[in-house]
């Protein structure tokens, strides 16, 4: 055979590879059309069998053919390039690997053929060679595990390309932002120990610009404390938030909610308990009425259980603040059973001296208690 019935064979690998490439086309665009991946491998096995079984080494190797030897590796590369993609398509991983490191042998400058096989690699997550590895790659493949809810893959995939490349803001903002959703994940499956440990590690970068523009990092951790019952870090977590954004009222209701629980018996943590109870019911807008109504309750449940010289005033101080707010609160069975312990308090004090107002109070308590258990 001479140089020209090489050509030859050449131009009919390259239109065994072209009507490869368009059943490869038509099955990914419509399966109805008649294609389907089987067939395009059949076609580019074809042209690989010409390509890689009519040619001799003595051919090959002559010096005078190196433009026919360049013609034929460059279009080897493409097959193997276009097989690999229709492997992949047909679920068959390792023919696909093996086809994409052919095609980068041949060709490992082609930057099509490198963003397929990356793309390849990311998609069945696969771990790339060496001089695949670089912080782009990883970058990719966080994002794309998690766009598919893959978190633990996506975060180790983002702190690989956070190692390689730390200086790039936007993989540390990604990194950031998965871990916080992972986060909320773990938070909704009740795996609160493993939702903190996850958003400890966004607080402990340090990242004030990220931070700043995400106060839920510490809301969120906070309240993953308050599930462990750790309150004092918990209390921590939404004095930051709080710094953050001091008008978040989610945040000042929280932090108030856990400074009445990490020691009742401190009358200066109960006092800023209070104080942020208070401004919440002061500045919330029909937008936040149920947390306005929770701490209504809230500091009624406070003052009835400070010890006072004078019970009987303070719990008509209570009372006269429980009314205040009663349009408010009106459909709040809490809010009804916190009003039926003050009457019942105040009866209890009547009792020893004054039968008839005892009395009152006492009938005032059952209707508010009635009305507790009609609500619930």
């Amino acid at each position: 055979m001479d140089v020209t019935e090489f050509e030859t064979i050449l131009k009919k690998a390259e239109n065994l590879i072209s009507l490869g490439t368009c059943s490869l086309n038509i099955t990914e665009l419509d399966e109805n059309k008649g294609g389907d991946y089987s067939r395009a491998i059949k076609y580019f096995r074809n042209a690989e069998d010409l390509l890689n079984n009519f040619f001799p080494d003595s051919l090959l190797n002559n010096e005078k053919n190196k433009e026919l030897v360049g013609r034929r590796l460059q279009i080897l590369s493409v097959l193997y390039n276009n097989k690999a993609i229709a492997h992949w398509r047909n679920k068959e991983r390792d023919n696909t690997e093996q086809l994409y490191q052919k095609a980068l042998e041949l060709s490992s400058n082609n930057q099509t053929i490198r963003d397929n096989y990356e793309n390849f690699l990311i998609e069945s997550g696969g771990e790339p060679p060496d001089d695949l590895k670089s912080a782009t790659f990883y970058h990719k493949s966080g994002q794309v595990h998690y766009d598919n809810k893959i978190y633990e893959e996506s975060i180790r995939c983002l702190e690989e390309a956070y190692r390689l490349d730390g200086s790039d803001p936007k993989i540390q903002k990604d990194y950031e932002a998965v871990i916080s959703n992972y986060a909320l994940e773990l938070y909704n499956e009740e795996k609160y120990s493993e939702a903190c440990q996850q958003l400890k590690k966004i607080t402990e970068t340090n990242n004030e610009h990220f931070l700043s523009e995400n106060p839920l990092i510490y809301y969120n951790s906070g309240m993953c404390f308050v599930k462990l019952a750790d309150y004092l870090k918990a209390k921590e977590s939404f004095e930051k938030a709080l710094e953050e954004n001091p008008n978040d009222i989610r945040v000042q209701y929280s932090l108030a909610w856990v400074l009445s629980k990490t020691d009742p018996n401190d009358i200066g943590v109960m006092k800023e308990a209070k104080e942020y109870y208070y401004q919440i019911i002061e500045n919330t807008n029909k937008n936040d009425e149920d947390l306005k109504i929770k701490s209504v309750n809230n500091l009624a449940c406070i003052c009835y259980d400070e010890k006072i010289e004078n019970p009987s005033n303070h719990y008509k101080t209570i009372l006269d603040f429980l009314k205040l707010h009663e349009k408010l609160c009106e459909n709040s069975p809490e809010y009804w059973q916190n009003r039926g312990q003050i009457h019942i308090a105040l009866g209890s004090r009547y009792k020893k001296n004054e039968n008839p107002r005892a009395t009152e109070e006492f009938l005032e308590a059952k209707k508010c208690l009635n009305k507790s258990s009609e609500l619930n």
